[in-house]
């Protein structure tokens, strides 16, 4: 997506604050003004005031100046922004100095520990105007490639520049140059992506979107395959104070590879996890500090991922049999565990769903399609449990008919999953996934060995699957909001490399708007 380099050194510090206006002064060639600093860094308001625009007649010198800012404002608003959006932390200047070194480190090992951490740190957040930070463009292209939910139309590119060399032709990433978005009230949208989010399939997901038949066209840049050997690596992603581990096992299908479950045990070190710069104050040699993890990373080449098995639906609707019984894979479940069959008539007019969505201004989706999915699966279950009794030929194919259809909406409802028989579930105990990603359920699966006539191929997805129950009775309920209005053509981003006028994007002072 970005070209960013893997393989290389990692990114973990020295992050001392003593003297950094001093840093950043020899860094850009200019005294940093009290108002325009932080103690986390340079404002990017200042960046944006003073290298805005080279001077046509700049030596060497200030067009270096000039260069070092414009790579600041880049890691400070696109690769490394943190929640605030209005400052350039001073950490990255240690690595910037040194022109020729700074293309020797792991970049793209770097984006990707920084936004795990950011995204993980922003679900945790509880104030009224909660942020995000990490490189949010990736995890938007990322998803534009794979999901259809928000996904923008794409309209025609911008030319590229002409006659540059392999390495500075485009990354995948321009497919989405320019683009026509729906336009989404901010107060209405989280529930829009949400009810979209819970109504996902398996096959509604672009696993692999740089394996499509189409050629692209226009040339990538060498980079963005030059270390794809090493995509499957499990190790440690570095970034100062940040270990994130890279674990491309639990996500099988998206390197085309079948997935394997339960997934091997996996510490993730919840001490670690919650290490920051403001705990950890008196830590300033993060390389020494996270030692053992920065020697486990150099072995990175000798700790890819051995699994070769390639990738076939009927071994994933297995994996999601047992996925859906052991995690946790709605956002919205239903909102009561009553058997509506228990429920006289006019209680199930009244019920809290309902009282909800007729008090607030949008229906949610998610917990209709999972009491829906809740539903099915129990007559399924009725079925199957008194088809052994049924002498009858005829009403025996009748059941067997009847559960196979209400399978199939079932999975229609919600997640796919197997529908074959002694499906493995474990305990909890027994599928150790690490530390943040053990539900509270082990459900197991419908149980049936009866099928329809369908053609029995083992890799045709519209085979009848299940859902499993949801895990998420515990979720707080939510103001139903959202809807989706027109549609607007956004404003182009600034090009690729800096222009004449603005090197640094628009000026002004205030936060930075990230796309």
């Amino acid at each position: 997506m970005l070209g960013l380099s893997i393989r290389g050194q990692p990114v973990p510090g020295p992050c001392v604050s003593e003297g950094w206006r001093a840093r950043v002064a020899t860094f850009l060639g200019r005294e940093v003004e009290e108002q325009g600093t932080r103690t986390s860094g340079v404002l990017i308001s200042w960046l944006r005031e003073h290298f805005g625009k080279c001077p046509q007649d700049a030596d060497a010198e200030t067009v270096g100046h000039y260069c070092r800012a414009w790579i600041l404002h880049l890691f400070a608003c696109v690769l490394f922004p943190d929640s605030t959006g209005d400052t350039a932390s001073w950490m990255w200047i240690h690595y910037l100095t040194n022109w020729h070194q700074a293309g020797f480190y792991s970049w793209g090992s770097a984006v990707l520990c920084f936004l795990y951490r950011q995204l993980c740190e922003a679900c945790r957040r509880t104030s009224g105007s909660p942020s995000v930070g990490g490189c949010v463009y990736l995890l938007q292209l990322w998803m534009w490639s794979r999901l259809p939910v928000g996904r923008p139309e794409i309209m025609p590119r911008r030319p590229w520049f002409p006659s540059e060399p392999p390495r500075r032709q485009p990354t995948w990433a321009y497919i989405w140059d320019q683009v026509k978005v729906s336009h989404t009230r901010l107060d209405r949208a989280y529930l829009d992506y949400i009810n979209e989010i819970d109504a996902l399939t398996a096959h509604s997901v672009n696993w692999q979107p740089y394996d499509a038949d189409d050629p692209l066209p226009f040339p990538l840049s060498f980079m963005c395959a030059m270390d794809d050997d090493i995509y499957r690596m499990v190790c440690p992603l570095i970034c100062f104070y940040a270990v994130e581990y890279h674990l491309p096992d639990r996500v099988a299908r998206q390197f085309g590879m079948r997935q394997i479950w339960p997934p091997q045990a996996t510490s993730t070190s919840m001490e670690l996890h919650n290490m920051d710069r403001k705990k950890k104050r008196k830590v300033s040699e993060w390389a020494a500090f996270h030692h053992a993890y920065i020697q486990e990373w150099d072995q990175f080449e000798e700790n890819v991922d051995e699994n070769n098995e390639p990738h076939t639906n009927s071994a994933y609707r297995q994996y999601q049999s047992w996925y859906q019984g052991a995690m946790r894979h709605r956002l919205r479940a239903a909102w009561t565990e009553d058997d509506y069959a228990d429920i006289h008539s006019s209680d199930d007019e009244d019920t809290v769903y309902d009282q909800s969505t007729c008090a607030g201004r949008q229906v949610e989706a998610g917990p209709i399609l999972d009491r829906m999915g809740r539903t099915l699966q129990s007559s399924v279950r009725d079925i199957e449990h008194i088809r052994p009794r049924v002498r009858d030929p005829e009403m025996r194919s009748f059941l067997d008919r009847l559960s196979n259809r209400l399978r199939r909406a079932a999975a229609r409802c919600g997640c796919r999953t197997a529908t074959t028989r002694d499906v493995h579930v474990p305990s909890l105990r027994e599928g150790g996934v690490g530390t943040s990603s053990q539900g509270p359920s082990a459900s197991k699966s419908i149980a049936s060995e009866e099928v329809d006539n369908d053609d029995d191929d083992d890799d045709d997805e519209q085979r009848a699957e299940e859902i499993g129950p949801s895990q998420l009775q515990e979720t707080p309920l939510t103001q139903p909001t959202q809807v989706v209005g027109g549609t607007r053509l956004r404003r182009p981003r600034s090009p690729y490399t800096p222009s004449t006028d603005d090197a640094l994007g628009h000026k002004g002072k205030g936060k930075t708007r990230r796309q």
